[in-house]
């Protein structure tokens, strides 16, 4: 029903006040935000309009539309902490929790305490453990590669096992951090063919500890900068093999080493939150199993209703190898397989790698989709938290979440 000052009288501040307040007390937002949006090109514009317009707003979960309308009352009233606590939980139900608690820093201590926003500098902590399993191993160990020729080499995951601690604190109101520390340990088996020995299974083990520090920039109008480190020493046991020449053969001679690697990843960004969308564009440069690497990304989230019971995150990555110039490149079937030398530019053959996630709210849980495509091998996901560093590439990602919110805690199945 569409309900509108009469068209017989001259619209008034009266009687635009008397109506919007009848339909806030009846809680009819639609029409109270068409009536009030009416006052506002009429001229007509104070605080308990903009208050009004603001909670029809909210009650309709268009928070950003609502915050705009309460920092224009906090214009005719400003200190009320009324108009505080609406704001801040606009931002946090637009999924802003950091401008929320940059907003917070300067409520009076009693709405701090009431919000929970009191307290130190430290104000997020999580833990992380989980076990992982490649159900298909024991089929992959028996399977022989189809363009198997000569040699083949290749690595079978059988079981990961994680843990990591993460923090999140403020030095300023701007400015945030976030620390993550993971320990990673993946049993696998290193598959070798030979002609002379045909299949040969190795079982080794790979260990890595990380470190990763973001800082991120709150600035005005939505923008924000971040930097990130992300250092990783890991140990790697695995099979070599060398070839002596006996009798005109060729026979394969197999020993165990181990490889140490401690290499560091670095990542800048530029962000910025609108109604419906935040952007980011991002670059990462740094050394991952030996090779200079370097990655462009664009990430577009989008909230299509100015919340967070629906979103979508779309990225898309341009990863690339760097590499000196006339680096000789040996291709070929494998050792002792007559290979050709080829000369290399300075970059390398680059990588696009798309990302897909879907979210959403059903009752009182958060469900997520994941799926990614592309040659994910040395490869910086999320701003670097996470890399892709093993020695086989994976082509495509599928994932699951499962994210329930309890009092001030977050539990994550994924």
């Amino acid at each position: 029903m569409v309900i509108q000052v009469s068209a017989q009288e001259e619209p008034n501040f009266s009687s635009y006040d008397k109506l919007t307040y009848r339909l806030y007390v009846e809680k009819k937002y639609d029409s109270l935000i068409l009536i009030g949006n009416e006052a506002l090109q009429n001229g007509f514009d104070y605080y308990y309009l903009r208050m009004r317009l603001g909670i029809a707003f909210y009650e309709n979960a268009k928070y950003l539309s609502a915050l705009k309308q309460f920092k224009k009352a906090e214009e005719y009233n400003s200190g009320d902490k009324l108009i505080l606590e609406y704001q801040y939980y606009c931002l946090v139900f637009s999924g802003q929790p950091q401008r929320a608690r940059m907003l917070a820093s300067r409520f009076p201590e009693e709405l701090k305490k009431k919000l929970f926003t009191a307290g130190g500098v430290l104000y997020s902590a999580g833990i992380e453990s989980g076990i992982g399993r490649n159900l298909a191993y024991n089929d992959q160990l028996n399977q022989i590669p189809e363009d198997y020729n000569i040699y083949d080499e290749r690595a079978i995951p059988a079981q990961y096992t994680l843990a990591g601690l993460s923090l999140q604190h403020k030095t300023f109101n701007r400015l945030n951090f976030h620390h993550r520390y993971s320990y990673l340990l993946i049993d696998k088996f290193q598959q070798i063919y030979d002609d002379e020995k045909g299949r040969q299974n190795f079982q080794h083990k790979t260990e890595q500890n990380a470190y990763y520090i973001r800082a991120q920039l709150l600035l005005n109008d939505g923008w924000e900068l971040g930097a990130a480190f992300h250092s990783l020493w890991t140990t790697r046991y695995i099979t070599d093999v060398d070839y002596n020449l006996t009798i005109g053969k060729e026979i394969p001679v197999y020993s165990n080493n181990k490889e140490q690697l401690a290499e560091q990843i670095y990542h800048a960004s530029i962000a910025r939150r609108t109604k419906h969308v935040k952007w980011t564009l991002g670059a990462g440069f740094g050394t991952i199993n030996s090779l200079k690497k370097r990655q462009y990304n664009l990430g577009i989230v989008v909230y299509p209703f100015q919340n967070t019971n629906f979103y979508t995150i779309s990225d898309i990555a341009y990863n690339e190898t760097i590499l000196p110039n006339n680096t000789l490149s040996l291709s070929g079937p494998g050792p002792g397989g007559g290979g050709k030398l080829s000369s290399l530019n300075s970059s390398g053959s680059g990588k696009w790698i798309f990302s897909q996630t879907l979210g959403a709210k059903v009752w009182k849980v958060w469900l997520e989709a994941n799926a990614s495509i592309g040659k994910m091998q040395n490869y910086m996901e999320d701003n670097a938290a996470f890399i892709y560093n093993d020695i086989d590439p994976m082509y495509r990602k599928y994932g699951f979440s499962l994210i329930v919110p309890y009092k001030r805690l977050n539990f994550s199945l994924t």
